[in-house]
């Protein structure tokens, strides 16, 4: 998130806390800063507490070759106040000096270009999108494209929910109708030729590219070494989503890794927790409401959720979990392989199937993976096991064999599913 905002901004302000001093993700923003090349103002906030000390902060600072102007150095710090309203005017002013030193201008002629900040599905708007206009007049009627995403402008709002009729660049507005949800960090682009917006429609949906989720570790591995903590992951907007998965591929505890089998919008459902169930995975809802009935559902099926609204509270839970794991060996012991000839029924959560036993063994304490062309898609559990149409405990190599499965209903004739019993050493 914080790298996508030093892609967008033309100047930025990194705010230190005077009572904190440099944490690890201000020196992030700070590498993010310098990444990007961006002019940037420091604001030195919480200068009206007790334990506030400035001149600690100015020394951090130097300390990493960012000199404070009053200090000799070409630095701008500004201590402020926001709680009390102090000093931002005078941070104000710093913000357009710099400007004015960089020459910063924008263009408001034209068509407008922005950049997508956040997405979000509102019940009854429907896909909205915050952008910020870098160029030209954004103007409520005016036809778009974002990534492959089509709309036209029917509502423009500012950021106190009031209408607009167009914006200029450096103004960050709401915009409602959009076709589906964008991108985080697309480029809007305002096309007036309808032609031409047919053309660059065609071009974009040819462009587009299907996220596939990727592993460093093997999955077909008889006997991992590595503890994997499945995750599914529900937000109130898609760059809160994002943030989270970024910032857990950082989080790094040995022989453990981390695995986020889905991220999307809105309130945990229903299908969350059944997907959860069959994965083995934990629900994570990030700045979204508590909702009693799924609350029952996960207790009634032993899965975990979590709320929170602090990212780095939700990081240091997730930390914990993978260490308290990572003493624990998961072992999954192959019994055998089964191609699958028929389908017979799927529903939300399950499947009833066929197929040929082609090597081991099946036996009916078995999970289950999912291949489709060699790669593992998802696991699930055998629930019943048939053999000439009468329940049996096992199934062994060149016979077939009748099953439920209970995970993601996404089994096809054709695939291969691979039976395992998994163990803790």
């Amino acid at each position: 998130m914080r790298s996508r905002g030093g892609q967008i901004a033309d100047v930025a302000v990194l705010v230190v806390a005077a009572d904190d001093g440099l944490q690890p993700q201000t020196l992030e923003s700070i590498s993010v800063i310098q990444k990007e090349k961006l002019p940037f103002v420091i604001a030195i906030n919480k200068i009206d507490k007790e334990t506030a000390d400035v001149d600690k902060i100015k020394q951090e600072l130097s300390e990493i070759n960012l000199m404070p102007e009053d200090w000799g150095g070409k630095v701008i710090c500004q201590p402020v106040s926001a709680k009390f309203k102090k000093n931002i005017p005078e941070l104000l002013d710093m913000i357009l000096l710099v400007a004015d030193m960089e020459s910063l201008k924008a263009d408001d002629d034209g068509s407008a270009v922005g950049t997508i900040i956040e997405s979000h599905v509102d019940k009854s708007a429907g896909p909205v999108a915050t952008v910020l206009v870098q160029a030209g007049t954004l103007k409520v009627g005016d036809m778009f494209i974002v990534g492959d995403v089509p709309g036209k402008i029917k509502i423009m709002q500012d950021w106190t929910g009031q209408d607009l009729k167009e914006a200029t660049p450096a103004t960050p507005v709401k915009i409602l109708g959009l076709k589906k949800l964008p991108v985080v960090g697309e480029i809007l682009e305002v096309i007036t030729n309808k032609k031409e917006f047919k053309e660059k429609l065609k071009s974009a949906a040819g462009k587009k590219q299907v996220a596939v989720t990727t592993s460093n570790s093997n999955d077909n591995d008889e006997n991992s070494e590595i503890n994997t903590l499945n995750l599914i992951i529900k937000s109130d907007v898609l760059g809160s989503a994002e943030a989270i998965e970024e910032s857990l591929a950082k989080i790094n505890v040995p022989d453990t890794k981390i695995r986020v089998l889905k991220k999307g919008l809105g309130q945990i459902t229903e299908d969350d927790i059944l997907n959860a169930e069959a994965t083995k995975a934990i629900v994570i809802g990030f700045h979204i409401k508590e909702n009693k009935n799924i609350t029952s559902l996960a207790d009634e099926k032993h899965v975990t959720v979590f709320y929170f609204d602090i990212i780095y509270k939700l990081l240091e839970e997730v930390e914990k979990i993978l260490t308290n794991i990572k003493a624990k060996k998961v072992v999954h012991k192959f019994l055998g392989k089964m191609e699958v000839l028929a389908i017979f029924k799927s529903s939300k959560k399950s499947m009833i199937l066929g197929g040929k036993v082609v090597k081991g063994k099946i036996t009916k304490d078995s999970k289950i993976k999912v291949l489709k062309n060699g790669e593992v898609e998802t696991m699930g559990e055998l629930t019943s096991l048939q053999s000439a149409k009468e329940d049996v405990s096992e199934v062994v190599e060149g016979n077939e064999a009748g099953i439920e499965y209970q995970g993601d209903p996404i089994i096809e004739v054709g695939d291969t599913l691979e039976f395992f019993v998994e163990s803790y050493e």
